[in-house]
């Protein structure tokens, strides 16, 4: 077995390639607005790609439940989501995709210098011990109040609305026709990114990316597409040295728990977001990615 030393790499695979696709799945919804381009318009809740129709799921089920309708063109749309995601891995979004994911990741380094600022070690810090669970009361509460009021709940406060919202009204200029923004996005990106940047502060000083990891429920829905998702991370039981450094670098420690334990082969919660921090930690590369076939733990 041979041990290489992750602190000394400079080059983290994994962290490189999750970068690259979050720039560009921010840079592909700006394409619209700054050139009109025909074939990508919408945002990252409802988008028309090369002729596809792609929508967030929780929004189109949340339209559901307000409306008391169904509406097959929307349902086909979220579908091919779930599909993608059931493949890939359910947070995967969150970890590749999701822009307030991306802005709070960048927040995390924000709280490393604030603990290094207070001789504080930067793993353990300020983190508040909440369950992660909190986010599953969050998905039901929204749906909830969204079947009693009509009104899509989530819509209202999502961070990944106040994003998107966001970078397009910030190039409305190029886009006078305004075709993908509604009048809230050409008067609220203010407000919203002030929003944006409480719950950083907060993250900041409190607790690691706690937005995504204990309260957004699009984050609870895609776990629980997780669960069953086929893209998942393999353990080598017999290459594993056991250093822990996997976890030490994971934004959900405790999805390793049991495949550390050697209790299964494969990272099988939900809220693993096949990020590959783990991987790119590993000293003996006896992580990987690997399908998972749905008998298999």
């Amino acid at each position: 077995m041979i041990l290489r030393n992750p602190v000394s790499e400079k080059f983290r695979k994994w962290l490189v390639i999750r970068r690259t696709v979050q720039a560009s799945v921010i840079g592909l919804f700006l394409l619209f607005p700054l050139t009109g381009l025909a074939w990508i318009q919408g945002n990252i809740g409802a988008a028309n790609l090369l002729g596809l129709s792609i929508a967030d799921p929780l929004s189109v089920l949340e339209s559901v439940v307000a409306s008391k309708k169904i509406y097959v063109p929307a349902i086909t749309a979220a579908g091919i989501v779930v599909l993608f995601y059931f493949a890939v891995g359910g947070r995967a979004y969150c970890g590749y995709v999701c822009p307030a994911g991306f802005f709070f990741e960048i927040s995390s380094s924000v709280r490393n210098l604030v603990l290094k600022a207070f001789s504080r070690p930067k793993r353990s810090g300020w983190n508040l011990d909440l369950s992660p669970h909190i986010k599953y009361f969050m998905l039901i509460g929204v749906l909830a109040v969204s079947a009693v009021t009509g009104v899509m709940t989530f819509e209202i406060f999502s961070p990944i609305g106040i994003a998107t919202r966001a970078i397009a009204n910030d190039f409305i200029a190029a886009n006078p026709g305004g075709q993908n923004l509604d009048l809230f996005a050409a008067t609220g990106a203010s407000v919203g990114l002030l929003v944006l940047a409480g719950i950083a502060l907060f993250e900041a000083v409190f607790s690691k990316q706690a937005w995504c990891r204990l309260v957004c429920p699009l984050g609870a829905f895609y776990s629980l597409v997780g669960r069953f998702s086929l893209l998942r991370i393999k353990v080598d039981h017999e290459d594993c040295a056991l250093c822990l450094n996997c976890q030490a670098d994971c934004p959900a420690k405790y999805v390793l728990d049991r495949p550390l334990a050697k209790e299964q082969g494969f990272i099988t919660m939900g809220d693993c977001t096949n990020c590959g921090s783990c991987i790119d930690a590993c000293p003996s590369a006896s992580l990987k990615f690997a399908l998972r076939l749905p008998w298999q733990k």
